[in-house]
């Protein structure tokens, strides 16, 4: 028979074991709504096609955080996207790359110079009379900052297992002046282990049988599709080698082009592409471990 100091401790354990299984509860139910990372997880290479208009600019984020920039669009709207993406903590680009000097791939390079730190520069080096781009040279020559010129098909290693393979131009195209800065449009592949991206700039038709006829191994899992979707590039053999899962175009809304094309869009339908475009799905965004490729749209 209990006394009564025996039923008032019996009680304070009664209370005791209340409050430590709502403790556990709610425990629970925190890392169940917030997960606690995992220190183990694969490394993760991120891609995102920006909406910024009509033009091109794609940021490349490597697992160890460095930054690869890929055009800059038509004006300085990519500055924005880079403040959106990048965290304070890490405001450099430690690679910028002009595939062509056409003020929609230009043009928001010479801001991101004038406000980031930029480590390195890569581009072809092709002569053009452009106001834009010779302001886009100063400002590297003032700023000291290291280029390198393309040299012909050649393969960067940016990382362990992650490469840049540059197919286009065929050779060195250095101090040259093209009658179409198109012409000279670098196109590359991205690829990390299983995973690769293909970027085509603005190449046309003609560059792409040459492409073909050269024997260059295209098939992309993310096809960046040439020249907005214009009818004068993606014919469907090109295409058809490609065979990209996702295929983003990256277009202005409601351009005064007619960008992309019908013949474009049919020809990407036509290898089963699922197709992404920046002017109605906003910046698309894909990660990849090297072995799974996942991708969200942010408006």
């Amino acid at each position: 028979m209990f006394t009564l100091k025996g039923r008032l401790n019996y009680r304070l354990v009664i209370k005791a074991l209340v409050v430590c299984l709502v403790l556990s509860i709610l425990v629970i139910g925190y890392f169940w709504v917030f997960p606690a990372s995992n220190n183990n997880s694969p490394p993760q290479l991120k891609v995102s096609f920006f909406d910024i208009g009509q033009g091109d600019a794609a940021l490349v984020t490597l697992p160890d955080k460095e930054n690869i920039l890929i055009d800059g669009g038509p004006d300085k709207n990519v500055i924005y996207k880079l403040d959106k993406y990048l965290p304070n903590q890490n405001r450099t680009i430690d690679l910028m790359i002009l595939t062509h000097p056409d003020s929609d791939h230009l043009n928001g390079l010479v801001e991101v110079l004038k406000r980031f730190t930029v480590s390195k520069i890569f581009y072809t080096g092709v002569s053009d009379s452009n106001r834009v781009y010779r302001e886009w040279q100063e400002i590297i020559k003032n700023k000291n900052i290291p280029v390198l010129i393309f040299n012909g098909p050649e393969q960067l290693e940016l990382s362990e297992n992650i490469f840049l393979k540059f197919f286009w131009p065929e050779k060195n195209i250095n101090g040259q002046s093209l009658k179409d800065d198109n012409l000279g449009s670098l196109a590359f592949k991205l690829s990390f282990g299983k995973i690769s991206f293909l970027f085509t700039g603005d190449i046309n038709q003609n560059i792409e049988k040459k492409i073909l006829n050269n024997g260059v191994n295209l098939s992309a899992d993310v096809l960046k599709v040439a020249h907005h979707g214009s009818k004068t590039s993606s014919t469907i053999r090109f295409l058809e080698e490609a065979r990209p899962h996702y295929a983003v175009i990256s277009v202005g809304e409601d351009n005064r082009l007619g960008h992309p094309n019908l013949s474009t869009i049919l020809n990407l339908n036509k290898v089963n592409s699922r197709i992404l475009r920046t002017d109605k799905d906003g910046d698309i965004i894909f990660t990849t471990d090297g072995e799974i490729l996942n991708y969200k749209i942010s408006k």
